[in-house]
């Protein structure tokens, strides 16, 4: 999946006092996800995969998937005697 940022300033120059949040300006981010295969292809929200990074490739990781690999630990500290 390919992400696309774009950063905009969004609020309008004005003379002031540096007070006012449109003397400061306010700045935008657009977020738009494409296909890697087709970059003039949107992905919408709703269509990402959670993937994670092993080597150079992506591997893809659904909910169900993560609770199986999920490792549950013991909380505190045991004393083993010998």
């Amino acid at each position: 999946m390919l992400l696309l940022l774009d950063w905009a300033n969004s609020a309008p120059k004005e003379d002031g006092d540096g007070d006012e949040p449109a003397a400061r300006g306010v700045v935008k981010r657009d977020t738009t996800y494409r296909n890697p295969n087709d970059p003039d292809q949107e992905i919408g929200a709703d269509e990402k995969v959670k993937g994670y990074r092993y080597g150079s490739q992506y591997i893809p990781m659904t909910a169900v998937d993560e609770k199986m690999i999920k490792i549950r630990g013991v909380a505190g500290v045991g004393v083993c005697e010998r």
